[in-house]
């Protein structure tokens, strides 16, 4: 699994990234890389370079699914698996004060409360319990953590800062 900013479109925001089909008309299985109710006023979306309206979300299954109009059969739904779901970049400018979204903070530095510098914030993957946040250290290792509100301390936009309490940073 490569970065996600890798990804990253000027115009546009990813969403969620395909990763397998439901059924046989058509359903896309998402893993998230934004809250669920970033979604809820989405009506249109791009994978890859076509956009689609979006026909219905189902926000109860695991992972969570959309149906997009005009992708009706199983085998137009598997073309799609590894494309990443995006929505036009104003979707950024309606989170609220102090929020974020995931590309917005990939390559931000992570320390610890005591100032000890850990790296850069590569990726985050969406699991069913929690995030998990990607930290690439000066060496090349990837650290995982949990991105939990008692581990996550703070998240500074203007210096592009994670601080990250000690006792949730893998040894």
């Amino acid at each position: 699994m490569g970065s996600l900013s890798r990804f990253a479109k000027a115009e546009s925001v990813a969403l969620a990234e395909v990763v397998a089909v439901h059924g046989l008309r058509g359903w896309l299985k998402l893993r998230l890389l934004v809250p669920p109710e970033r979604f809820r006023d989405v009506t249109s979306v791009t994978l890859g370079v076509r956009s689609y309206s979006v026909e219905a979300f189902n926000f109860q299954a695991h992972p969570v699914m959309i149906k997009l109009v005009g992708v009706d059969t199983r085998n137009v739904a598997e073309a799609l698996i590894g494309d990443l779901v995006s929505a036009p970049r104003q979707e950024r400018d309606q989170l609220p004060p102090g929020a974020y979204s995931v590309e917005g903070i990939l390559g931000f530095q992570v320390n610890t409360e005591d100032g000890e510098l850990l790296g850069t914030l590569s990726e985050v993957w969406n699991l069913p319990a929690n995030d998990v946040w990607i930290v690439r250290t000066e060496s090349g290792k990837d650290l995982w953590i949990p991105a939990l509100k008692t581990v996550i301390l703070s998240v500074d936009l203007s210096s592009r800062l994670i601080v990250v309490a000690r006792w949730g940073v893998p040894q």
